[in-house]
């Protein structure tokens, strides 16, 4: 008797979990899950133009609810002669407060930049970092980017990581590219109102 009685017990606990696992928009405990973030490519989607023999254009497409800060971004231009001097031109930001960074600027949508190359170079390769978050609290890694240019030409090929020359990571080698999501990386965000 005490048998059937832990078999049927067993079986009504197994099919009260499913169902909860099935539960669209719930947790393993019923509660709510929390919001669902994008990866970073389609969060941030970057694309690069080459204006002329020295000028290089960015322009982000960034998802609704979330930005990118103004000073976590780095441009780097090196060709076979060392790195070129770049000069930034930075469209207008909002101010933010940041639990984290204090006052800063941040762009939602569309932020444009230009950069312009203090000498001409034929072949050489962008590096371009960004880092952003989302409203809902999640923020993500910075995410570096490569691109062979020449801008004489008005040639651009972007660069796979597992291809740059520098750097190295076990995710990116895997083709997973994740947000932080432990409690360490996680940073959490109020105040964010657009």
């Amino acid at each position: 008797m005490r048998a059937l009685f832990a078999g049927l017990l067993l079986l009504v606990a197994s099919t009260c979990f499913a169902q909860i696992l099935e539960s669209p928009g719930r947790g393993m405990l019923g509660d709510a899950a929390g919001p669902e973030f994008l990866p970073v490519e389609e969060a941030y989607q970057l694309e690069v133009e080459i204006l002329d023999a020295q000028q290089v254009r960015l322009y982000w497409q960034i998802a609704d609810n979330y930005y990118l800060y103004q000073h976590r971004f780095d441009f780097v231009l090196e060709d076979s002669e060392g790195s070129i001097e770049l000069a930034t031109e930075f469209p207008p930001a909002l101010e933010r407060s940041d639990e984290y960074f204090g006052e800063v600027q941040v762009y939602y949508q569309q932020p444009d930049i230009i950069l312009q190359a203090q000498r001409k170079p034929a072949g050489a390769t962008l590096t371009v970092t960004s880092q952003g978050c989302a409203d809902a609290g999640l923020c993500y890694p910075p995410r570096t980017q490569h691109f062979e240019v020449d801008l004489a030409a008005a040639a651009l090929k972007p660069v796979e990581f597992a291809q740059y020359k520098q750097g190295f990571s076990m995710y990116a080698l895997a083709g997973f590219s994740l947000p932080w999501s432990c409690n360490l990386m996680t940073f959490k965000h109020t105040g964010f109102e657009q």
